[in-house]
């Protein structure tokens, strides 16, 4: 009689190998290193280039500073006439930026105005405050002709000087390095065959899952699993939809800026969405990752740590609650307590996310103590105490708890299926297939006709025979539980002597 082989889904990590693979070298495949050098050279460029004044766009300060930058670097880094030794240009490298980036078009200058009295002054100030403007949304955008009027279009690369009721200036920029352009190298076109073997295969998962729902009704999306195909599923349908889009719409684009070579390229919208459709890529591929803990009960290491969190989901769920509630309540304080004078502090978010780095040990404990000698220490020791000290460590505890109880667990289970032997198995096979099974039937035989045959023979013994000969535990163990037929963990003779006849007949 023949044991039980452990069984295990060998299956379905392929089931989803060939679509994170395909994921991944599409969303590795459209983005590159030189993009971020390419973003830094323009920002040195256009934001630390100093003016004859000193003034750069990062200090902007005022209404004089803005046009003394727009006057020196931003029409200097704009409109290149001069090689780097000084001599002119020719006029067939006019529109390029660094001698070898093309500008597309021509660049625009766009201003937008606050409506005068769009807010309402206090009735005791009235007879010394006569206009009163209000903080810039497209509502309060003033409408009125003040100038040539070129239509709502920006540039792709952004410089923001916000000027603002209270006087001086706020400078901001933004540069979005894309790649609208998909297809033009070899590699290009390899990332474009990728992508319809992805579509492919998203069509056919969409396929599966449907069947799948029909068969098992609403117990379908009870599975944690499950839910997380179909959000993988959709957000590959949308990123699918947005890459037919941008093909077209650039293909559109370039027509129509050929033919009209001074007209302003408006590529803000199609850049824009172009971020968000790399974005949602990234998550993606971030959710396909995850989705590989699905499969990891081939390794105990890993199933012991997708265990540890299965079972203190609910636990860390209410862990959670409390500690935001606690961690809201100090980042209120410190926003009320410090927001006026500690840019850390400045705003809600900033007060959120400088908690969080005092929780990793990034802090600045002299701005606390400057903004309030009294109030800073305090604010800042209680935050240590209830947050670092009790609730990190409770967080800790729930983890190491639940671990130790998994451990103990998986240290009971004696016929789990890992990887190791799934590795040993295919070895195994490799071994027999290219005539290494002669070798291992020897083994046993010698072990058969020693010193302890005729004699009952105990699992140990078994292995510490074979072991001798250099047999690993996975085959001792497959052949220990195969002939042993009464489950006692004992060889007797009877089963010895099928044991020959099983090996006489391989043979």
């Amino acid at each position: 009689m023949e044991g039980d082989e452990p069984t295990v889904d060998k299956t379905a990590p392929d089931k989803s190998r060939g679509g994170c693979g395909k994921l991944i070298r599409i969303a590795f495949g459209m983005s590159s290193t030189t993009m971020f050098y390419y973003t830094k050279v323009l920002m040195d460029l256009f934001i630390e280039a100093e003016s004859k004044d000193g003034v750069s766009f990062r200090s902007i300060t005022s209404v004089e500073d803005f046009w003394k930058f727009t006057k020196g670097p931003l029409l200097d880094g704009l409109y290149w006439d001069k090689w780097y030794n000084g001599q002119d240009l020719p006029p067939s490298t006019e529109g390029y930026i660094y001698y070898e980036n093309k500008l597309l078009g021509v660049p625009r200058l766009r201003q937008l105005r606050v409506s005068t009295n769009s807010c309402t002054v206090n009735s005791e100030f009235a007879s010394f405050i006569t206009d009163c403007y209000s903080m810039y949304t497209i509502d309060q955008e003033s409408k009125e002709a003040f100038g040539p009027y070129f239509g709502k279009k920006t540039n792709d690369t952004a410089l923001l000087v916000e000027f603002p009721a209270t006087g001086g200036a706020q400078p901001s920029w933004s540069f979005n390095t894309v790649k609208l352009i998909r297809y033009v190298t070899d590699f290009d076109k390899f990332i474009m065959g990728c992508e319809v073997v992805f579509c492919i295969f998203i069509l056919y998962y969409i396929i599966e899952e449907i069947i799948e729902i029909f068969a098992t009704g609403l117990k379908y999306f009870a599975d944690f699993w499950n839910v997380l195909d179909i959000v993988l599923i959709g957000m590959a349908l949308i990123c699918i939809i947005f890459n037919v889009h941008r093909t077209v719409t650039i293909v559109e684009r370039l027509g129509d800026l050929l033919n009209d070579p001074g007209s302003y390229a408006n590529f803000v919208a199609l850049g824009f969405w172009e971020m968000r459709f790399n974005n949602i890529v990234a998550i993606t591929v971030f959710f396909a990752w995850v989705k590989v803990f699905k499969y990891i009960s081939f390794n105990k290491t890993m199933t012991q740590l997708s265990t540890t969190l299965s079972r203190c989901a609910k636990d860390l769920l209410g862990f959670f609650i409390m500690f935001f509630i606690v961690f809201l309540a100090f980042t209120q304080l410190g926003y009320l307590l410090f927001g006026t004078q500690v840019n850390d502090f400045s705003t809600f978010m900033n007060s959120f996310f400088t908690l969080f780095r005092i929780v990793l040990g990034d802090f600045d404990f002299h701005q606390l103590e400057q903004a309030n000698r009294i109030l800073g220490p305090i604010f800042f020791m209680l935050f240590v105490f209830f947050v670092f000290f009790v609730l990190i460590n409770m967080f800790l505890a729930i983890i190491n708890d639940t671990y130790s109880e998994v451990k103990s667990d998986m240290a009971k289970q004696t016929d789990v299926f890992i990887m190791a032997d799934y590795i040993k198995q295919g070895y195994a096979k490799f071994r027999d297939k290219f005539g290494f099974r002669r070798e291992k039937l020897e083994g046993y035989e010698q072990i058969l006709a020693g010193d302890l045959a005729d004699k009952k023979m105990t699992v140990s013994e078994w292995k510490e025979e074979l072991q001798k000969t250099g047999f690993d535990e996975g085959d001792i163990d497959e052949t220990f539980t195969k002939f042993d037929v009464d489950g006692d963990r004992i060889l007797d003779v009877a089963e010895q002597k099928h044991i020959l006849q099983e090996l006489q007949r391989l043979q």
